[in-house]
Parts: structure tokens; sequence; C-alpha cells
């Protein structure tokens, strides 16, 4: 009688080891077949050497692994302290779902993404029948898998049974494999204390609470607050004289995610890397920011952007905002905040493209494509929906707050203003791209967002606490070349004046810095506008190279990401109105004039390719690019 039970408990414990070690295979398939597919296309993990890759996937499956010890571990206590077969068997047929689960969803991906790349169809672009054929095969093919599983595990168990490998092994060698992860982690964690954040003397600052604007694609020029002779922007006209305005402002990066970061950080993308996705902070770069610094001071933090493009978390600003779009630091992801930037996003990645596509064919939640969304579909960007957020958590949460919100109503190439004013008469639904009547009254939709947030921190008797700044990107069509707006509402009209000097969006983080009177780290690249400034310092901003638009995921595809400038295609170089641009890719230069331009420099002579090829060299090279390949054209 004591053999017979002895027997059946080893026979409910290998049971619940062959389900383990087969969960174990089925995830590192999975996890393998996603890496493959990560580092065969453009990634954050481009900058890894071959062996950092790999050591990405081999440390991602010994996490998963430590997972699966946890996840299990419900069913090795009830095998230990509930000798209940019954109990055993029901609990055991719970666990072979996350075999057959992943199973089946491996199988989906690899079908999808064989049916995309081969034929450009797949669950993003399905609708209707076929979206629901989707999830009737899902729900068919993992309901023939749990059979197949199930009865794969009761034969195996009997195999496993036969060798007489105890438990008490396996303990021992996942056991192992715990510790040299506990090994492994600290060395390859990243620390929050490189942004030196928490060494401010807190007792010697104001707090005023920060609201940070930016338009998608808004060049100055169009805007009557810098003179144009639309009245574009009425509601900033009226408080001009509380106006601290930046004349002559320029991007540091054509692209939106370069620029958003550049502004953040306050240092260049030539020193980040960040220009456009798939590119995100790492190391440092992660740590070293406005949000955080301000942060380590008590200011809750919120972004309300969109994502991909814009999102903080997507981009990896870590330890910087309490929440964004909806997610706060805590449901981002524990693994996004206490894991390195390589291994959390490997894990973030294969999640968000398994969920988005379940959620679409269960009618859920569409895929969304971010290009078409913020090129041809504004109408979707829910902007009023931000500032309505905006006013909800100043009412729900204690301060102080700095609060970013991105506009994408003046993006293009398609408008969509809330009311015609000088587009009157123009159909919404059959407009011609870039229709300059259609963007000029899509400005006024956000010169009325600013009166609105405006009048709303005026009503919360909170104005006079508060600094409101208003930027923009890049300028329309991507460009640089174009100014781009920078205004600061200081409290009770500070500092109001207009400045015909150069500046540049990684000012934006040093000038608030200064305003609250706080050092600006070493590592911060702006300086403050708040002080002279000299009238020709050179101005840098860099744009992507060639790149290929999916058109159904909106996922951009580096056609060069070779070295020595890998995704930078092109710099330009401003001094005073002079602009000088060289392509990285084909070494043509191209210079011209800006117009308009507000103010004259005295003197230009010493402006040449010469001396602009010197300065964007140095650039370069002091953040470590090979610079040899342009050094041949002096």
């Amino acid at each position: 009688m004591i053999k017979t039970n002895q027997k059946t408990t080893e026979n409910r414990g290998s049971l619940s080891v062959v389900v383990f070690w087969l969960t174990t295979i089925v995830v590192t398939i999975y996890l393998f077949f996603e890496w493959l597919f990560l580092v065969t296309m453009p990634s954050y993990l481009d900058r890894l050497s071959t062996f950092n890759k790999f050591f990405v996937l081999i440390y991602v499956i010994s996490f998963f692994l430590t997972s699966n010890i946890l996840l299990f571990s419900p069913i090795f206590i009830v095998e230990k302290f509930f000798p209940n077969r019954k109990l055993f068997r029901i609990s055991t047929k719970a666990y072979i779902l996350i075999p057959t689960l992943t199973l089946t969803s491996l199988i989906l991906i690899l079908i999808d993404n064989f049916t995309y790349t081969m034929f450009r169809f797949g669950i993003i672009n399905s609708s209707g029948i076929l979206r629901a054929l989707y999830a009737l095969g899902f729900v068919g093919v993992a309901i023939v898998l749990y059979r197949r599983v199930d009865s794969f595990v009761v034969r195996r168990n009997k195999d496993w049974h036969r060798t007489k490998l105890s438990t008490r092994k396996v303990w021992v060698g996942l056991l192992a494999i715990l510790v040299i992860l506990a090994v492994t982690l600290p060395l390859t964690s990243e620390s929050s204390d490189l942004s030196s954040n928490n060494l401010l003397d807190k007792s010697a600052i104001s707090r005023p609470n920060i609201f940070l604007l930016t338009a998608d694609g808004l060049n100055a020029q169009r805007m009557s607050v810098y003179g144009y002779d639309r009245n574009t922007t009425p509601f900033l006209k009226t408080i001009s004289d509380q106006l601290l305005v930046m004349e002559n402002n320029f991007t540091n990066s054509g692209n939106t995610t370069g620029s958003i970061i550049s502004i953040l950080t306050g240092k260049y993308p030539v020193n980040t890397r960040v220009l456009y996705p798939p590119d995100i902070l790492n190391d440092k770069d992660a740590y070293q920011h406005l949000p955080g610094i301000l942060q380590s001071m008590g200011y809750y933090n919120a972004q309300f952007s969109l994502g991909y493009y814009v999102d903080a978390y997507d981009l990896n600003v870590r330890d910087g905002f309490d929440e964004v779009n909806g997610r706060n630091a805590d449901n981002a992801g524990i693994l996004w905040r206490y894991l390195p930037t390589n291994y959390s996003h490997f894990i973030m990645h294969i999640i968000n493209r398994l969920s988005a596509r379940l959620m679409h064919i269960f009618f859920i939640k569409n895929m969304e494509n971010p290009y078409v969304q913020v090129t041809t579909k504004p109408e979707d960007s829910d902007d009023a929906e931000k500032l309505t957020k905006t006013f909800d958590l100043l009412d729900q949460k204690e301060g102080p707050f700095f609060i970013h919100l991105h506009w994408l109503g003046t993006h293009g190439e398609k408008f969509f203003p809330t009311k015609q004013v000088f587009s009157t008469g123009k159909d919404l639904t059959n407009q011609e791209p870039w229709d300059p009547d259609l963007y000029d009254d899509s400005i006024i939709d956000f010169d009325r967002a600013i009166e609105t947030l405006y009048r709303g921190l005026q009503t919360r008797n909170i104005l006079q606490e508060s600094i409101i700044i208003i930027g923009s990107d890049h300028g329309s069509k991507w460009s640089v070349i174009d100014r781009v707006p920078l205004i600061f509402i200081f409290p009770r009209g500070e500092f109001a004046e207009r400045k015909p000097e150069n500046s540049q969006n990684i000012d934006i983080a040093p000038t608030i810095l200064d305003y609250m009177w706080v050092d600006k780290p070493g590592w911060m690249e702006g300086i403050s506008l708040l002080d002279d400034i000299n009238f020709y310092r050179p101005i840098i901003s860099v744009s992507v190279g060639n790149t290929v638009v999916d058109s159904a995921t909106g996922e951009y595809t580096y056609e060069n990401t070779e070295p020595p400038f890998y995704q930078f295609g092109s710099s330009t170089i401003f001094f005073c109105s002079k602009w000088y641009n060289l392509n990285l890719e084909t070494l043509v230069w191209s210079e011209g004039k800006l117009s308009p331009y507000i103010s004259s420099c005295d003197s230009q002579e010493e402006f040449n390719v010469s001396y602009a090829l010197t300065q964007i060299i140095d650039h370069f090279k002091r953040y470590n690019f090979d610079t040899s390949f342009l050094e041949l054209l002096k």
C-alpha cells in the first residue's frame, strides 16, 4: 500500500514536471523566432555587437525560465501539501493551457509574418468577416492543440517516470539558473544615479507648474504673433506683452522623435543617437533628462501625446514621467522599470506585437498604422481630449506639475480644423495635400488650445504659479530650415521681450532650470535663453536618411544604417541667417539664406562651406563618430 502511494505521488510529480518543461521549450522557441525577427530588421539592437545581441536572447530566455518557476510553484505546492488526485489533475489541465496558448500564438505570429512578407497582407489590414475568421481560427487551433498537448503530457509522463529523473534534480538545475541571473543582473543593470537628479538642494528652488505644448510641424512664419499677415494666433497676440518670443528658433531634428527627445534632454540627437523609431534612449541617456530632474524635486509629470513617435515610455525615458498616454510607470511594465533597456524592450516588443494582433482579431482594439494616423487622419488625434485630461489631472492630483502636451492637428499632410476661417467652402474629405488655407486654420485651432489652457489655469488660480512653453518639433513637411516657434509665458509676464538671437530646441530645458534657480547639469548641452546669447553661435540640426514606409504597419525601414553615420542622413548648420546642408549619404552640399529672418548679422563673410564643414566634423567627432570620410572633403 505504501509503495502504491509513493508511485502515485511520483507519477503526479513527474506529470507536473513534464508540463513545466514542455512550457519552457515552447516559450524558448517562441522567443527565438521573435528575436530572429527583431535582429533581422532595423531595431534598437542595431548598435549592439553580435555577441550582445545573442546575449539578449539568452538572458531573456533565462528570465522567462525563472518566471516559469514562479508560475509553476502553485502546482508543486498542490502536489506536496494537497495529495488529492482530482485537485492535482484539474490544476495540471489548467496549466496545460500555458504551452497550448503559447504555441497557438506562435503559429499566429509566424503565419502573419509569412503572409505579410510574401503577399503584403496580414492581420493589420484584415477587416469584417476575415478578421473574425482569424479569431475563429485561433480558437480552433487552440482547442486542437490543447487535446494534443494533454495527450502528449500523459504519454511523456510515463517515459519521464521510467528515466527516474526526480523533481529534486530539476529544482537543483533551476536554482542554478537563478544564481546565474542574480549574478549577471547587477552587471547589466542601468542605474538612475547616472542622472545626478538627486543632488539638488530642493529647499532653495522655486517650483512653478510647467506646461510644455509642442505643435507638430508648425512654422513660426505662419503665426501672426510672428508677423504673419493672417491672424492665425489671435489669442497670443492679445497677450503679446506677457511673452518671451524667440524670433529665430530652430529645431535640432527634422524628425519628431529626435526633436522631442532633444527638448526633454537638452542634448543633441547626435549625442543621444535618437532620431526616429526604432531609436530609443540607451544607458545613461535614458536617465538624463528634464522630467527626471523635475520628478526628483517632487513634480508630478505627465505626457499626453501619441504612441510610437513621441511616447516617453516607448522611447525609454526612464524615471521621468508618472504617467504617459493613460499608462503609469507601474502598468507600463515592471520589467520596463527594473530590467536593463535591451532586455525590457525585447520583452515589451514581444508582448505588444502579440497583444495588438489578438485584440484586433477579437474586435477589442484596432491595430493602428502610426504613419497614417499622423499624416492623413489627424481628425483621430484626440487633441481636445488631451486638454481635458490635463485639467482632470490638475483637479485630481497634487502639484507641482510638469505636463507635456503634443498637438497633432498642425502636422499634415491633411488638416481637419474644427472651424474653417480661411478655408471656408473647402471640402475636408476631399482636400489637396498641404492645403495652405487648411494649415492656417489648424494653427488657429492650436491658438484656441493655448487660450483654453491659459483660461483653465486662471480659473484654478494657478496661472501665476505656472510657466507655459509653446514650441514645435520641426517645420512643415519635416523642414529644418524653417523657423519654428518658441514662446515662454512666465508668471506675471516676467522676461517678456522679443529676442532676435538664434535659439534652438535644446535651449528649452536649461531655460526652465535657470528660471527655477537650478544649476544646469553638465550633460545638458543647451543654454538658458534668459542670459545673453552669442549672436553668432552655430545651430546644428540633423535629419534621417532615406527611408521606406510600410503602407500597412506604418513602420519605417532605413535604407542605410551602416557606419559611419547610420540613420543620420543629413546635417544642417545655421550661422545667423545663413544655412548649409551636407547630405551625409551623397556628400552633396546645399546652402541658402533664411527668409524671412528677423534681425540681421553685422558680418557673415567668415561663414562659408569650409567653416561649416569644420563645424559639422567637430560635432560628429565629439560624439565618437568616424569622420575620416568627411575629412577628405577639406
